[in-house]
């Protein structure tokens, strides 16, 4: 397999190919993630992400479960992406600690109810690695990521995490930046660009925010290879609807 690709469940993430669309659950309790879901698979994801810091039962690992394998039954084939937002980098807040959410992670990539699993740059090498060994034991994909919610870092600080994603263990890496001005999005699809070509692994970048909405839609023409698109409801500003996503991959 060539080192730039990942595949999971017949889903290629490439940079010479369109950006998969992947959308977002973030329904706080079990119905509302399966009504969601279910609205959602009607529109045809590539990828479906379940925010679990939203959930209010987060701190209850039987619960969780019981909810993905529902999800699991829900969704098909479609790869199911499971991430917990910590509040630093824009998610709700939710009382588990550090320890409680890798353990979380690691019975769910056992459990083979989840496909990919974001863990965050920021907790630190060995806690990736931790994930990364469990995942490579189920066949679990790891996307490692980093999220600035209220600047667009310099080009140099960009390129950084993503290098650090690579060496850390990401089979994904994955920068979310804010624009605070057009320029922030041309420096942000620039450094995806020159990147996407240089690390051997695929790469998922975004501006965020109104001025970032562009980044969302020909990021793929730069060399990230999934995008986030609103199925019914937002979880970070600047996302699109699926249906523009779409749209706008036709004639590009």
């Amino acid at each position: 397999m060539n080192e730039h690709e990942v595949t999971i469940r017949g889903v290629r993430f490439h940079r010479e190919e369109h950006a998969k669309i992947c959308s977002i659950l973030v329904g706080e309790t079990a119905e509302e993630l399966l009504k969601e879901a279910k609205a959602i698979v009607s529109k045809e994801p590539d990828v479906l992400e379940w925010r679990a810091d939203f959930f209010q039962d987060l701190s209850e690992t039987d619960k969780v479960m019981e909810i993905a394998k529902q999800l699991r039954s829900a969704v098909g084939n479609i790869p199911l992406l499971f991430t917990i937002r910590s509040e630093e980098e824009g998610g709700e807040s939710r009382k588990v600690t550090f320890e409680e959410e890798q353990q979380l992670c690691q019975t769910l990539i056992q459990s083979q109810l989840v496909d990919l699993m974001d863990v965050e740059l920021s907790k630190g090498k060995e806690a990736v690695k931790e994930i990364r060994e469990k995942a490579d034991q189920f066949g679990c994909k790891v996307v490692v990521s980093r999220h600035y919610f209220t600047n667009t870092p310099t080009n140099e600080e960009m390129t950084k995490v993503l290098h650090d994603a690579h060496e850390c263990g990401a089979h994904i890496a994955k920068l979310a930046v804010m624009a605070k001005e057009p320029g922030d999005v041309l420096r942000l699809l620039d450094v995806t660009h020159k990147e996407s070509q240089q690390l051997p692994i695929p790469m998922i970048t975004m501006s965020m925010g109104r001025l970032g909405a562009s980044s969302r839609l020909i990021g793929d023409q730069f060399g990230s290879v999934m995008t986030f698109a609103i199925g019914q409801k937002a979880s970070a500003s600047g996302q699109v609807p699926i249906d523009v996503v779409r749209n706008v991959q036709e004639y590009t």
